[in-house]
């Protein structure tokens, strides 16, 4: 199960009234959006800008309005904050971890491949592959889309969906670039079952 938390701290540019009602805009550039993901195994936090909004009052009471956020602009910032990054080096360094350990989603932008590599480094351990696994874009809106038809996500709809692309094209895809360089990456077909791609995986990393 996963949960968002969005925090807005919003700023009023301007007040006009229509019938009955009173009419705030939210102005962008001195406004913050600020959020938390969670799920079970763990959580990332970080924020995102405002593109425009508004809302209404009516009798002292909010009765509407609109917020559209700028997927572009979204970051997180949970392991550069020196707690979380604290709680990353203590994983690494338990002793269930020498075997080995897989971080998922992370790192998602170049400047967390810099400070993963300055972690690594002062604990003594290495990369020893980064796996891309790769789908054709609209076989991932399809297999999205239909995530949200059967557990009724609203978050999975087309514009959302494309505007996360926008953003994985923006912050995460240089990072592929990086590790192909350095001769770490390896990708594998995403298309298949889920025990084929795991299959390929386990293969990738000699398991």
């Amino acid at each position: 199960m996963k949960k968002l938390i969005l925090l807005t701290i919003v700023s009023i540019l301007i007040i006009f009234n229509t019938i009955g009602q009173e009419i705030y805009k939210v102005s962008p550039e001195n406004s913050k959006i600020e959020w938390i993901g969670e799920k079970i195994t763990s959580a990332h936090s970080g924020y995102i800008n405002l593109q425009d909004a508004f809302f209404i009052i009516e009798e002292e009471k909010f009765v509407g309005g609109e917020f559209n956020i700028d997927m572009n602009t979204i970051k997180c910032t949970d392991i550069e904050n020196p707690i979380y990054a604290a709680k990353l080096e203590e994983h690494l360094k338990d002793p269930n971890s020498q075997k080995g350990y897989i971080l998922d989603g992370y790192p998602r932008n170049l400047q967390q491949v810099d400070d993963l590599n300055s972690l690594l480094k002062k604990l003594g351990q290495n990369i020893n592959v980064a796996i891309s696994i790769t789908a054709e874009k609209e076989e991932l809106i399809s297999r999205l889309i239909k995530r949200k038809k059967d557990s009724g996500r609203s978050d999975d709809d087309a514009k959302i969906i494309s505007k996360r692309q926008d953003v994985y094209w923006n912050q995460t895809a240089p990072i592929i670039d990086h590790y192909k360089k350095v001769n770490l990456l390896k990708e594998i077909d995403g298309l298949g079952s889920i025990k084929e791609v795991t299959q390929r995986i386990l293969k990738v990393i000699n398991l």
